[in-house]
Formats: C-alpha cells, sequence, structure tokens
C-alpha cells in the first residue's frame, strides 16, 4: 500500500473493524476489491458478493496475497436475477452470518443494451431495483441483530445530473446509457436517503460516492484507442480505487446519518474520504423513489 493510504487507514478506528464481518457487493474488481483489501488490512472478515464465483475466488486469493492472515470468503450474488437475490438472502440466514457492515457497492456502466433476467432494463434493474430489492429482504435480518448495522450504498457524482424517471425499468427506455446510468444512480440514492430518514432502529443507512476513478467498469464497451488515452489522464490527475475506497471505509468508521461521503478534493472528483452535505438537488423527491421501489419489489416478489 502506498504511504498516504496506510496513514489514512491507521487514522480510522481500529476496534470498528476488528473482528467484525463486512460484506461488499462487487468486491471482485475495482473500488470494491480495494475497499476488500482495506477491510481485510483493518482486521474484519470479508465476504466478496459477487456474480462469477471464479472471479470472486480470484480477487480473494490476491487480497489474501498481499494482507497476511486476511480472513475473506467469496458468496454468488447477481444482481440482475432476483432468483439469484433470493439464494444470496436466503444463503445469509441459513449461516445466521453477524454482519457489522453492508456495502452496496456492485452495479453496472454502460452496458450492452438488454434486459435482467426478470425482464427489466438492464441498468436501472441491476442499480436500483436489484440493489433495492437485496436491502428490502435483508432488512428484517439487519433488525434482528442485537447491534448496529451500517449499510453504505455507493452513490455518484452522476446523480446529480437528471430526476428521477419512473420509466427507467421499461426495456424499451434507452435515452443514452450514460443517462440511463445517471438516472439509475439518483434512483438508488433517493430510495437510501428516504430509507435513512424512514429508519429509527439499528440500522443505519449511509450514502458515498467514488468520485471519479479509473476502474474497469469505467472502461468497458469503449475502443482501446479511447481508454488508452482516456486512462492516461485519468491515472495522471485523478485517483486510483484505493483511494476512491476511503470514502466507503470514512462512512463506514463514522456512520453518521444526513452526512454524505466523498473525497475531500476540489469538486469531490479525488482524495481521501470524508464527510459532507447532500447537494440541494439530491433532497427532494426521496419518498416517492422509495415508495416506486417498494411497489415494483411487491408486484415481482407476488409473482414469485
Amino acid at each position: 500500500m502506498k504511504k498516504a493510504l496506510i496513514r489514512y487507514l491507521s487514522s480510522l478506528n481500529p476496534e470498528r473493524f476488528r473482528g467484525q464481518t463486512f460484506v461488499v457487493t462487487g468486491g471482485n474488481s475495482g473500488i470494491g476489491k480495494a475497499l476488500c483489501k482495506e477491510l481485510a488490512s483493518l482486521g474484519a472478515r470479508v465476504v466478496i458478493a459477487c456474480r462469477s464465483l471464479e472471479r470472486g475466488q480470484i480477487a480473494k486469493e490476491e487480497i489474501e496475497r498481499s494482507v497476511p492472515g486476511a480472513n475473506v470468503t467469496v458468496r454468488l450474488l447477481d444482481l440482475a436475477s432476483l432468483a439469484s437475490i433470493l439464494s444470496f438472502v436466503s444463503g445469509l440466514r441459513e449461516e445466521g452470518l453477524d454482519i457489522y457492515g453492508f456495502v452496496h457497492n456492485a452495479g453496472v456502466f454502460r452496458p450492452k443494451d438488454g434486459l435482467t433476467e426478470d425482464g427489466f432494463e438492464i441498468t436501472a434493474g441491476t442499480n436500483f431495483l436489484g440493489t433495492g430489492i437485496l436491502n428490502e429482504l435483508l432488512l428484517p435480518y439487519f433488525h434482528a441483530l442485537p447491534h448496529e448495522v451500517d449499510v453504505v450504498f455507493a452513490s455518484s457524482l452522476s446523480a446529480t445530473w437528471h430526476r428521477f424517471d419512473p420509466r427507467l425499468l421499461e426495456g424499451d427506455f434507452r435515452p443514452g446509457k450514460l443517462k440511463r446510468y445517471a438516472i439509475s444512480k439518483r434512483a438508488i440514492h433517493g430510495y437510501a436517503m428516504a430509507l435513512g430518514q424512514e429508519e429509527k432502529g439499528n440500522v443505519k443507512m449511509l450514502l458515498a460516492h467514488p468520485g471519479v476513478t479509473f476502474t474497469p467498469l469505467f472502461i468497458k464497451g469503449y475502443p482501446k484507442p479511447f481508454t488508452a488515452l482516456v486512462g492516461f489522464f485519468f491515472r495522471l490527475f485523478l485517483h486510483d480505487p484505493e483511494s476512491a475506497a476511503t470514502s466507503f471505509l470514512k462512512a463506514l468508521s463514522e456512520g453518521k446519518p444526513g452526512s454524505y461521503y466523498g473525497p475531500r478534493g476540489l469538486g469531490h472528483v479525488s482524495g481521501k474520504g470524508t464527510a459532507y452535505g447532500f447537494p440541494r438537488k439530491l433532497r427532494k423527491g426521496n419518498d416517492a423513489i422509495l415508495s416506486f421501489l417498494r411497489e415494483k419489489a411487491s408486484e415481482i416478489l407476488i409473482q414469485k
């Protein structure tokens, strides 16, 4: 690890992490993998939840090589499949995993046009609906635990770019891949904010964003000449997944509902994680997004 990152990790409360279990969706690559590595270095037990057990195992072995004594396990989870979500939740309940922190990090960015396994537009169906249904199913389990549980949702700077659009789950709603991604992030952000205001028990809903980071998710789908040029720019001026992951670590360490965690640099684009207030654009209309997701979730789960 870089010296600056080591100093940052040493500033966090180690007792918050040591020996506790944290689940990270999409923990097999990019920011998710960096977060899993940092959690392991702080002494946490880490569960990588991802849609490929093979890629998850590769990430697990890489973390174990970097962090001697790391405690890492891998579980199968595909947010584009309700059957996979139900199986994942069932597995956690059967094992009785004592979870202290759950990070909703997994998502897709500019995927090929398509639908989820259950017939929803792939970007919103994964980033918003899949994540939301997973969280709704996990809430009773979290509430039954005898301690506080921090649930962190991955937001994005792009969440402020567009308003929520209830057509986002429709297969023929295709305003452009980047806009679809931004709307899906506005949607999950609104869901998490409204849920955070509703929750009064032992479960805290937190929001963090990574700024702008050069990861496999960002470059996927672009031609190689473009990715080479952008990759050079990003590495020169912006931050890496290890730095981006500190926003999520800060959220897990402090756990202050009502705070928005992101990079401390100019425009919150890069830098180590810190807490600040929510942009005004993200403070309204969130109750409607929460209701929308719950109605959709009820319809889908009844059909199953």
